[in-house]
Parts: structure tokens; sequence; C-alpha cells
């Protein structure tokens, strides 16, 4: 019976194994943070990053609810005016937004503070979904066909990498490129492409990165140069991890991060937070539980009843499978710092709400892969 945007046929359908593992995911990470934010100074109360965490996650599961009803071929109509209205408020947070360490990403709206490069990420998925939304050509997608493709990714990412954050810019990046395999990229393309990131790579050092984030990537190639200084957050970070050993040191026992060595541990780094309690196996449960995550989106994109919802539904665990590997990556010293956070378990709001809306998208696929009409 359908009434509307809604149609009961389709909550037959929920996948309840997604939403479970999205639950437990966010519970760790709603334990960590909280111990994150504990000292010996805090013990007889909450931190007011835990709280708002707790109130950002009911916001995102209203969010949530609300996206899995209407059928989300809806979207479309919406894909470009999200877009543009995406692109204004990346303009408008290079002239206006609220700057932080340097960079300027934030804007503030009355109470509430958003990202709107987080934002601009699901939007450049909407619009790239509506480009693709047609059997892939026999030959694949060439170079004249990604053109415009590219241009809709390249305008946005050049304004993300002037606030400066270059690691939503390498987010977007490898996202793009993840769609761009999965709806039929031809592999001449790929591999050109491939090359041309290679030879380039001389001039983005020399000519686009800035001292700090050249300084970075010298940091992860040799860390103990400057231990007190430049090579102290990565360091850190892999004390910490490697001090929980096999099973961890307990719920609120990391003695690195209730002391405060930990950089960022409520953000950044609140996966090294989670190791030293957990350990290696506490650490290895929660990489399987985003595993576990990111195999049912490919589950649902493959059983989606339209390229639309096949490619929302790739660009998501796209999205969400490399923000998890350059974090992770980050904290076990294989990748520079460039201050991706961990979805789900890191402090923020606008990126909990972003995050748990792209569960709701994951759900609305599931749930309508039966409808055709």
């Amino acid at each position: 019976m359908k009434t509307g945007f809604f149609d009961r046929r389709a909550f037959g359908q929920i996948p309840w194994g997604l939403l479970l593992v999205n639950a437990i995911i966010i519970l760790l990470g709603l334990c960590t943070l909280y111990s994150t934010t504990m000292t010996s100074e805090l013990k007889q109360g909450l931190d007011h990053h835990f709280r708002q965490q707790v109130l950002w996650v009911f916001l995102g599961l209203i969010v949530l609810v609300a996206t899995v009803m209407p059928d989300y071929k809806h979207v479309a109509q919406l894909a470009w005016p999200i877009y543009v209205l995406n692109v204004l408020l990346l303009l408008f947070v290079l002239l206006e937004g609220r700057a932080i360490l340097g960079s300027r990403r934030w804007l503030n709206l009355g109470p509430l503070t958003i990202q709107p490069s987080e934002l601009m990420k699901i939007s450049i998925i909407f619009v790239l979904a509506k480009m693709f939304n047609q059997d892939t050509p026999r030959t694949g997608y060439g170079l004249k066909d990604l053109i415009l493709p590219m241009l809709v990714v390249l305008g946005p990412a050049i304004l993300i990498l002037k606030e400066p954050d270059l690691g939503t810019t390498l987010m977007l990046g490898m996202m793009v490129v993840f769609i761009f395999v999965f709806v039929g990229m031809h592999w001449r393309l790929l591999i050109g492409s491939a090359v041309i990131v290679l030879l380039s790579a001389p001039l983005a050092w020399f000519f686009v990165l800035k001292d700090y984030q050249k300084g970075r990537i010298m940091t992860l190639i040799e860390p103990g140069q400057d231990p007190l200084g430049k090579g102290y957050q990565i360091m850190q970070a892999i004390v910490t991890t490697g001090s929980g050993m096999l099973f961890g040191k307990g719920f609120l026992q990391g003695t690195q991060n209730q002391l405060g060595f930990i950089p960022k541990p409520h953000t950044d780094f609140i996966f090294s937070a989670f190791a030293e309690e957990w350990g290696f196996v506490g650490s290895t449960t929660v990489l399987l539980f985003y595993l576990l995550y990111i195999l049912a989106g490919l589950a649902i994109a493959s059983k989606a009843r339209d390229r639309f919802g096949a490619v929302i539904a790739i660009g998501v665990v796209a999205m969400f499978f490399f923000q998890v590997l350059v974090n992770v990556g980050m904290e076990i010293g294989l990748m520079p710092v460039v201050g991706v956070t961990l979805p789900f378990f890191s402090y923020g709001g606008s990126a909990m709400v972003l995050n748990l809306f792209c569960t709701g998208l994951l759900v609305n696929i599931a749930m309508h892969r039966h409808l055709f009409n």
C-alpha cells in the first residue's frame, strides 16, 4: 500500500544487520569519548563533549528515521540544488567562516556549527548518482564522458583545499575515483590517470602543499627526528596504540589518555585511546564491525533496484571506507596526519548527523529495492 512518499511494503526489507552493527560502533564510540573526556579532575561528572555527542546521536537518529521514510528516488530531483547550495556555503566559509588553528572550515548558524566540506561529500555523491543513472557504455566511460563529472568534483575540491583541508580533499578524491571505477571507467583511462597523478606529485610538493603539510609527510617518514615538535602527535599516537598490547589496560585505565599525552583524543586520535584501553583484540574487533558495515553497504549497492541507488550506496561505502583507512593509518604511523576523523567514533556534531543520514540512505535503498514504480 502506497501513500504519497511512503510505501508500507518497504518496511519488510529493513537491513537490521546493518543497523545493529552501526549501533554497536556508536556505543563503542560513546564509551571511548567518555573516557577521553575524563581526567582525574573530572571523575565526578560528564564532560560537555560527551553530553553534546549524545545529543548529536539522538538528533542523528531522528534524521536517520526521517531519511528512510520517502523513496530515495526523490533525491534525484534535489541533487543539483543541494550541490549548488553547498558550493555557496563553501564560498561563504572562505569569506566569513570560523577560523580555528589557521583553518577556516566552519560556519556558525546560531547555536549550531557546521562544516560545509562534510556536507559537500554527500552532495557530490547525489550529483554523480544522477549523472551516472544510465547503463555503462559497452566500451566503458572515456575521458570525454567524465569531463563534466570531474569538473563537478574539481570546483568544490579546490575550495576545500583553500580552507585549507587536505584531509577532506583527499577523501573526496579517493571516494570519487571509487565511484568512477564502479560505474565503468575505462581501464586505460584509469591507468593513465594513475600515471599522471604519480608524475604530478613533485609539482604538488613544490606548488600546492603548504610548509606544514610537507612537514607532516616528512614526519611520517622519520617521526623520531622531532619527537617533541612536529613528530609529537604521531609518536604519542603510536606509543598509545601499542601500549594496549593484547587485551588493553581496561576502561578508563589508559594512562596515556588519562594523563593527557594523546593529542586530540576525542577527535583525530580517538582510535589510539580505544586501542590503549582494549588492546589488539578490541581494536581488531571494532575494525571488524566497520568491515561488516562496509560489506553490508556493498551488498545493498549490488541489490539496488536502479543505478541511481547503487551509485549512492557505493559512494557512501567509499566515503566510510577511506575515512576509516586514513584515520587508523594515521594513528599507527602508516599515513601522514591530515585531520581525518573516525566515523561514528570521533566527536563532531555535523559529522555524526551526516553519518547517520548516510546510514539512513543505505537503509532506504535496501528497503525499496523491490519497488519499481
